[in-house]
């Protein structure tokens, strides 16, 4: 595993890359307008944290219900100037009328592992492996210098208390592209006064400081020069990796007003003298 090169992150050359920005009229006026449609419904908490530098990011959030995507995905790039920017999202969004012209906007990587709702857009739908084409896509958009946007939960989670274990994608991506997390918590007054979550409603985002996770990034890029057998590796990439997405999860925590309520990893005797 720690071969699926770590040598990737060379290829991105964080902070070297000019800023990448949108040239399509048609799509940069959609943005536009889309955006003054939905910006009263959001409002953002230190939005100095946002960066604007032009390197690639992966954005992180917590996932509460299907409406907030499409104007979290818009404030975003509308405030980073048409700069990329790849949703993961669930397949079915592209093919329904209307909303998968809206989604397509924000050029999503689609996610075909669960059947839709209604029967009719499974016709022709071919399942693909998150973890092997929707991943290799992700790397592929941070070496163009593009950002990611993901949701770590993996699911819409309307508990107003508490989050879902975080999937461990966002640590293989992360370890793999070498790639600064920012996350971004997303709150609700009605979840606020009421306690509950809305299908729909106004959005509070708080924009978190950016993880850097080089400390990991290194231990994983060492295995291979201190010699470290490929079963002692792929536990060692497993620990990373679950480190990785337990410490964006727990920012995440702080971020949208919910509770993590899973431990770290326990660390394990063959990470001695690499961590």
């Amino acid at each position: 595993m720690g071969r699926m090169k770590i040598r990737e992150v060379n290829a991105l050359e964080r902070g070297k890359a000019k800023v990448q920005q949108c040239h399509d009229p048609t799509r940069l006026l959609a943005v536009r307008l889309l955006h003054r449609l939905f910006i009263p419904w959001v409002a953002v908490e230190d939005e100095k944290r946002l960066p604007l530098d032009g390197n690639a990011k992966i954005f992180a959030f917590n996932h509460n219900n299907s409406f907030e995507t499409l104007p979290l995905a818009l404030y975003l790039a509308f405030k980073r100037r048409g700069m990329g920017l790849t949703f993961l999202s669930d397949w079915m969004y592209g093919r329904l009328p209307v909303i998968g012209w809206l989604f397509r906007q924000v050029d999503p990587v689609y996610v075909g592992n669960k059947p839709a709702r209604y029967g009719f857009l499974n016709r022709g739908r071919r399942r693909t492996s998150i973890a092997v084409k929707a991943y290799a896509e992700c790397i592929e958009r941070l070496k163009k210098n593009e950002s990611i946007g993901i949701f770590p939960e993996g699911t819409r989670n309307r508990c107003p208390d508490l989050l879902l274990r975080g999937r461990q994608g966002i640590g293989e991506i992360v370890l793999r592209s070498g790639v600064p997390v920012v996350p971004i918590g997303i709150d609700f007054p009605t979840r606020l006064k009421r306690g509950y979550i809305p299908v729909v409603g106004s959005m509070i985002l708080r924009i978190g400081p950016s993880l850097d996770f080089s400390r990991e990034i290194s231990a994983a890029a060492s295995m291979e020069e201190k010699g470290i057998s490929p079963f002692a590796r792929r536990r060692i990439w497993a620990f990373l990796r679950k480190t990785v997405t337990h410490s964006v999860m727990s920012v995440l925590a702080e971020l949208c007003g919910k509770r993590y309520p899973y431990p770290p990893p326990v660390m394990i005797p063959e990470a001695d003298g690499i961590w």
